[in-house]
C-alpha cells in the first residue's frame, strides 16, 4: 500500500505510457487489485481454507457456497455482498458489520458461537436455531424487532441503537453482560438475568426500572432514563454506577435530584393554592410524578 502511494507521486517513475490519464489508470488497477480479496483474485482452495478475511473489498458480491470447511469469516465492510451461504455450516464466527446490502444469516450456521451483524440496516431477524452463540452483536439493526427467545448460551449481548426492540428474553439467564443503550422502546430488563455482572440501558426513555434480583451486578448505567425512580438496594456488588440523566432517582450519583424535587414541590405547592379544584390537582399530579411528596 505505501510502495503504491510512493509511486503515484514520483514524477519520473517508469509507467508504460507518460500520459497522465493512462498513469493513473494502471496505478488505479494495481491498487484494485491490492484491496481485492482472495476470492475476487481466485486464490484459494476451497479444500483447505478454513478462515476467510474478505474486509473491505469492494468487488465482492458473494461467498462462494463450496467453502463448507470454513470456520471463521470476516466480511465486514463488503458494501456488494448480499448474502452468506446456508451450506457454510462449520462456521463458529461470522462478522458481517456493516454488510449493507445483507438481509438474513441461513439458519443452518447451528455451530455459530460468536456472530457479529452490526450496521446491517436490511437485517430483520437473528435465527432462533443458532442455540450455540455465546456472543451476539446486533448493533444499529434498525429493522430488528426482537432477540430469539432459543439462545440460551448467551453470556455476551450487544443491541443497542436498535429502534425497534422492544424487550430482552428472559430466558437468556446464562448473560453476564447486556448493552442495550438507546433502545427507545425496551420498557423492561428481565429480572431472570441473575447472572448480569455488567448492564448498559442508558438513554432508554421507556425503562421504568432495574430489577433487584440482578445481585451479581458491578457496574450499572442507566443514565437519560427519566422514567426509572430508583435503584435497587439489593445490587450491593455494584462498583460503578452512572444515573444522570435520571431526575428522580436518589442518589450521590445523580446531582441534579435534590433540585429537581425542591423545583417540583414548588410547581407542585403552586398548583395547590391556586383558585384550581386542589383535590383533582393533587390526583393528577401525582398520577404523573413518581415519587412521593
Amino acid at each position: 500500500m505505501i510502495l503504491f502511494f510512493q509511486l503515484l507521486f514520483l514524477p519520473n517513475c517508469e509507467v508504460p505510457n507518460p500520459d497522465r490519464n493512462l498513469k493513473m489508470k494502471f496505478f488505479s488497477e494495481i491498487f484494485e487489485k491490492i484491496i481485492m480479496c482472495i476470492i475476487c483474485r481466485n486464490e484459494y482452495d476451497p479444500e483447505t481454507l478454513t478462515k476467510l478475511d474478505c474486509r473491505y473489498c469492494p468487488k465482492l458480491t458473494s461467498i462462494p457456497n463450496t467453502l463448507v470447511n470454513l470456520t471463521s469469516l470476516n466480511c465486514s465492510s463488503c458494501p456488494n455482498l448480499t448474502s452468506i451461504p446456508d451450506t457454510l455450516v462449520n462456521l463458529t464466527k461470522l462478522d458481517c458489520y456493516n454488510c449493507p446490502k445483507i438481509t438474513s444469516i441461513p439458519k443452518t450456521l447451528v455451530n455459530l458461537t460468536e456472530l457479529y451483524c452490526v450496521s446491517c440496516p436490511k437485517l430483520t431477524s437473528i435465527p432462533d436455531t443458532l442455540v450455540n452463540l455465546t456472543g451476539l452483536y446486533c448493533v444499529s439493526c434498525p429493522k430488528l424487532t426482537s432477540i430469539p427467545n432459543t439462545l440460551v448460551n448467551l453470556t455476551v449481548l450487544n443491541c443497542r441503537n436498535c429502534p425497534k426492540l422492544t424487550s430482552i428474553p428472559e430466558t437468556l439467564v446464562n448473560l453476564a453482560k447486556l448493552f442495550c443503550w438507546d433502545c427507545p422502546k425496551l420498557t423492561s430488563i428481565p429480572d431472570t438475568l441473575v447472572n448480569l455482572t455488567k448492564l448498559d440501558c442508558r438513554n432508554c426513555p421507556k425503562l421504568t426500572s432495574i430489577p433487584d434480583t440482578l445481585v451479581n451486578l458491578t457496574k450499572l448505567d442507566c443514565r437519560n432514563c427519566p422514567k426509572l425512580t430508583s435503584i435497587p438496594d439489593t445490587l450491593v456488588n455494584l462498583t460503578e454506577l452512572e444515573c444522570s440523566g435520571c431526575p428522580w432517582i436518589n442518589s450521590s450519583h445523580n446531582s441534579d435530584y435534590e433540585e429537581n424535587v425542591k423545583k417540583f414541590k414548588e410547581d407542585y405547592d403552586s398548583l395547590l393554592s391556586s383558585t384550581l379544584y386542589p383535590f383533582l390537582t393533587r390526583k393528577i399530579v401525582k398520577f404523573l410524578i413518581p415519587i412521593e411528596i
